[in-house]
C-alpha cells in the first residue's frame, strides 16, 4: 500500500469515526453519563452528611438530656424536661408547678440555655407559681436552623405558638438579654395574655452611653462569640463579675458547643444587634401598658445600667432594681437576688385564675 493509499484510509477512518460521533453523539453521552454519576454521588454525599448531622444531633440531645436532669438533681429543682412540636420544630423546656397556679414564662437570653433559670425557677416553685422556661429555637437542646430568621420578630412568633401549644392562656413573662427584647415583642404583640413583664439586662434599648461591649464591639471584637473552647472562661469573665463554678462536663459541653455554634449565634447576633433593630424596645416600650420590673447587674459589661432609668422614663408604670456584685447574668449569678426581687414584684400583681385573660 502506497503512502498516499495510507493516507486516503485514514482519513476515511477519521471520517467515519466523526460520522458514528455525530450519528450516535458518543462524546455528549460520555459526559452526560460522568455528570450524572457526579450528581448522583453529590446527593449521596449530602444525604450521608445529613444522617451524619442527625445522629450527631440526637447524640448531642441525649447528652444534654443527661446533664440537664443532672443540674436539677444535683440542685434539687422540681422542674422536668419535656418538649413539644411547635411552629414546625421540636422545643425543649423545663416546667414544674400546679398547672392551675399563676404562670410564669421565663425565655434565656443570647446563646443562652433553659438551664440558666433552674434556680429561679426553683423559687418561683417554691411560692406557687407555675413555671416554664423554653429554650428559644436554635438554642440549647433544640436543633439549629442556619437558614432560618432568628430575628426578635421570627423568635416571637415562634415562643408564641410554643406558648399556645404548651397551654399556656395567660402568664407572667421574663426575658434576660435578647430574651427581654423577645419578652418585650410578646407583651406588645399579645397584650391580653401577658400579665406582667421582667427584664433582667435587656437588650435593644437605645442608650447614650457606652457599655464596655459597645466599646468591643467598635473595635470589631465581639467577646459574646467564641471560636474555640478555650475562649469560654473569657465568655465567662466577660459576663460575671464573679464566675460561677460549672461541673467540669457540663462546661465542656457549653464550650464545645458554643465554639461549633459560632457562625449561628453570629448570624443570630447580627439579626437582632444591626442597624435599627438593635434599638427595638425604644418603639415597643411606650406603648405595652402593664406594670414591668428591670433587673440590672451593677458591675455588668454588656449592658449599661443606665438602661433602667430610660426604661422608667419610657414606662411610667415600671421600676427598677439594681443587684451589687453581679454581672450580664443575674439570675445565674445571684439567683436568690433575683428571685426575692422577682417574688416581691409578683406578689404585688394579683395574678389571674387558671384561663382568666391577663390584665383583667
Amino acid at each position: 500500500m502506497t503512502q498516499s493509499e495510507k493516507i486516503r484510509v485514514i482519513i476515511v477512518i477519521i471520517l467515519f469515526l466523526a460520522y458514528l460521533v455525530k450519528r450516535f453523539d458518543l462524546i455528549g453521552k460520555v459526559r452526560e453519563s460522568r455528570q450524572k454519576k457526579q450528581e448522583e454521588e453529590a446527593k449521596q454525599r449530602l444525604l450521608e452528611e445529613r444522617k451524619e448531622r442527625r445522629k450527631q444531633h440526637k447524640e448531642q440531645l441525649e447528652v444534654q438530656k443527661t446533664q440537664t436532669a443532672e443540674i436539677l438533681k444535683r440542685g434539687l429543682v422540681n422542674l422536668q424536661q419535656k418538649s413539644v412540636k411547635a411552629g414546625g420544630q421540636e422545643i425543649w423546656y423545663l416546667e414544674g408547678g400546679m398547672r392551675d397556679a399563676p404562670a410564669v414564662l421565663l425565655l434565656h437570653g443570647f446563646a443562652g440555655i433553659k438551664e440558666d433559670w433552674s434556680e429561679v425557677g426553683k423559687s418561683l416553685i417554691g411560692e406557687g407559681f407555675h413555671v416554664v422556661a423554653p429554650d428559644l429555637p436554635g438554642f440549647g437542646q433544640n436543633k439549629v436552623y442556619p437558614d432560618l430568621a432568628h430575628d426578635v420578630t421570627s423568635q416571637t412568633k415562634r415562643v408564641r405558638a410554643f406558648v399556645q401549644k404548651a397551654g399556656l392562656s395567660s402568664f407572667h413573662l421574663a426575658g434576660h438579654s435578647m430574651g427581654g427584647s423577645i419578652a418585650a415583642a410578646i407583651a406588645y404583640a399579645a397584650p391580653t395574655d401577658v400579665h406582667s413583664l421582667v427584664l433582667i439586662e435587656p437588650f435593644g434599648v437605645g442608650v447614650p452611653y457606652k457599655s464596655e461591649l459597645d466599646n468591643l464591639l467598635e473595635q470589631e471584637r465581639n467577646p459574646m462569640v467564641i471560636a474555640t473552647p478555650a475562649a469560654y472562661d473569657n465568655l465567662l469573665s466577660f459576663t460575671f463579675h464573679e464566675p460561677p463554678e460549672i461541673a467540669a462536663d457540663l462546661k465542656k459541653l457549653r464550650a464545645e458547643q458554643a465554639a461549633k455554634n459560632r457562625a449561628f449565634y453570629l448570624k443570630v447576633w447580627t439579626e437582632n444587634r444591626d442597624g435599627e433593630r438593635s434599638n427595638l424596645l425604644d418603639l415597643l416600650l411606650p406603648v405595652i401598658k402593664i406594670r414591668a420590673l428591670v433587673i440590672m447587674g451593677a458591675q455588668s459589661q454588656v449592658v449599661h445600667p443606665a438602661t433602667s432609668g430610660i426604661i422608667e422614663a419610657m414606662m411610667p408604670d415600671s421600676k427598677s432594681t439594681l443587684i451589687d456584685s453581679c454581672g450580664h447574668f443575674p439570675m445565674v449569678e445571684k439567683p436568690r437576688e433575683t428571685a426575692a426581687q422577682m417574688l416581691r414584684f409578683l406578689r404585688s400583681i394579683r395574678a389571674p385564675a387558671s384561663g382568666e385573660p391577663a390584665g383583667s
